[in-house]
């Protein structure tokens, strides 16, 4: 009897704190949203304003209520991470992290809370590894309070079996996605969490390369999610974006379009123009348009997801630099030659502002190749030389984007008529390319193409035959992606180029006509590798007498 009563009394004086704390928060969200509504006329307050004034008056009202104060800091962490706000997330994480530590008696459920988030944190940021050290020592914690806490140790489960899976380790992270779906199954009004557990699991079946029975099952766990929550829930955006990546590697185009377009639909109509996920969604319709050759709906898309950048972001956002390289590259795909220069020399003003190495070499050497098609080889050189620089100092000396200024380095040179000065540049845009990038990459073929096609003009006979043996060898790869597809394409130009130099005229104009006839088919709109083969065509042609 006295044992009982005792639990009775532990339970009473819990059921007491809880209701204190509880009411201790409806009584800050109160304030703070009375504060809001009494900002002086005129001038508004927005969301993230909102919010720093929530972590100021947290810290200063519930400074004797440490637990109230680390739950707020975690509300105030997760809309900071939906605004993609994720430098300012980890800092109020940190924080929520280090009251935690301080005081004793913090539920475990508040910890396993801050953890998960912890970890979430750290994979938005690539540092899956990071996350696995953070949340592994707590998985014993997990599974023994599971029983009771079932919600929270599914959503522990689930981070971290998504983090294991950053790393590597599938298997893993498959028994811990399994062990989050069987919790959350048993949880009344966890259906939702539920179809998220079944898109891990779907996810590692992507990774394993059986597609078809990831679609299904994202399928599937889409059907579920429309049953249990709607037509409109947030989910469903992420679903579409899997699904169309997944369409798009097996070269179903269309079928990703239209999921893509399914996911921007709802992504306007639940988070609005501005919002991280819509533009994300925008920018990946707006590649896969580019993809298909329709260069006007690609722009729309890009203009449409730039202005929403700059409301959500600010005119001179170090953010819009990219954005600006993407209106640059359509534009210059379209044939707009002055809006494309436009476009990327704003990209080039707003990275220099940021003073950051690598956006300012991304942004000068989209820039010098816009200005090596148009004729301005020497101002094409000398942007390249700029960005090697910077790039070599903001990502060090044997990466990708160091080939690729490598690369423009020695078409600029052979533009300008400098064939011994091009070649030192064009041998290690390749070799700095298949260590960046890997051998079978686009980009890799791209430096090996302007390597062959230097050759084939500046060699002699046995090193041009080689070179147009090697040109014919890109031609002929197998094109499994829309940047592999453009490298050959002008790989076949260029072997036709080489072959209407000498006796094989004939042949090369009917190369050269069939080519057209493709992109035709494949660039709707024309295009830059439309308008190139276009150029060699006219070139080859035999002159009148």
């Amino acid at each position: 009897l006295s044992l009982a009563l005792g639990i009775v009394a532990w339970q009473a004086r819990q059921a007491v704190s809880e209701a204190s704390r509880a009411q201790a928060m409806q009584d800050f969200m109160v304030g703070l949203f009375e504060h809001a509504g009494s900002a002086p006329e005129g001038r508004s307050l927005d969301l993230r304003s909102l919010l720093d004034v929530a972590v100021v008056r947290g810290n200063r009202e519930l400074a004797r209520q440490p637990r109230a104060r680390a739950e707020l800091l975690g509300v105030v962490a997760r809309l900071r991470s939906s605004l993609a706000d994720y430098r300012e997330a980890g800092e109020l994480l940190d924080q929520q992290a280090a009251i935690i530590d301080a005081t004793p008696g913090i539920p475990t459920s508040l910890q396993l809370e801050s953890l998960t988030q912890r970890g979430e944190m750290l994979g938005r940021l690539g540092e899956a590894g990071a996350c696995v050290g953070l949340m592994q020592p707590a998985l014993g914690s997990a599974r023994r309070e599971q029983a009771q806490l079932p919600t929270q140790a599914a959503a522990f489960y689930s981070q971290l079996g998504q983090c294991r899976r950053a790393t590597g380790e599938r298997r893993s992270a498959q028994l811990l996605f399994e062990r989050a779906l069987a919790l959350r199954r048993g949880v009344s009004g966890a259906d939702v969490a539920e179809v998220e557990s079944r898109l891990d699991l779907a996810s590692l079946l992507a990774d394993a390369g059986n597609t078809a029975k990831a679609l299904a099952d994202y399928a599937a766990a889409r059907d579920q999610l429309r049953q249990d929550a709607g037509d409109r829930h947030p989910l469903l955006i992420q679903i579409g974006r899997t699904m169309a990546a997944l369409d798009r590697a097996q070269g179903r185009r269309l079928d990703a379009e239209r999921e893509l377009r399914g996911a921007l639909a709802i992504a306007l109509e639940a988070n609005g123009a501005s919002h991280p996920l819509t533009t994300a969604v925008r920018g990946e319709l707006a590649a896969l348009l580019i993809e298909l050759g329709r260069y006007t709906l690609a722009e729309q898309e890009l203009l449409a997801r730039h202005d929403g950048l700059v409301t959500r972001l600010g005119a001179g956002h170090p953010e819009l630099g990219e954005s600006y390289i993407a209106l640059g590259q359509v534009a210059w795909e379209r044939g707009n030659a002055a809006m494309a220069v436009t476009a990327l020399r704003a990209a080039l003003a707003i990275s220099r502002r940021s003073g950051r190495p690598q956006p300012i070499g991304a942004s000068q050497l989209a820039l010098a190749e816009v200005l090596l098609g148009t004729g301005h080889a020497e101002e094409a050189l000398s942007l390249s030389q700029q960005a090697r620089e910077r790039l070599a100092q903001g990502r060090g000396a044997t990466n990708g984007q160091l080939g690729d200024s490598e690369r423009v380095l020695g078409e600029a040179a052979d533009a300008l008529g400098s064939p011994n000065a091009a070649r030192p540049h064009l041998d290690a845009a390749v070799r700095l390319t298949r260590a960046g990038y890997g051998a079978g990459d686009w980009r890799t073929r791209t430096a090996e193409l302007a390597l062959a096609w230097h050759q084939a003009r500046a060699g002699d006979g046995a090193g041009a035959a080689v070179a147009l043996t090697r040109l014919d060898a890109l031609a002929a790869m197998p094109a499994s992606e829309a940047g592999l597809r453009e490298v050959a394409w002008r790989a076949r130009a260029a072997a036709a180029q080489v072959r209407c130099l000498g006796a094989q005229r004939a042949s090369a104009l009917r190369s050269l006509d069939d080519l057209i006839a493709t992109l035709q088919v494949a660039r709707p709109e024309g295009g830059l590798v439309a308008r190139e083969v276009a150029a060699d065509r006219a070139a080859c042609e035999p002159a009148l007498p």
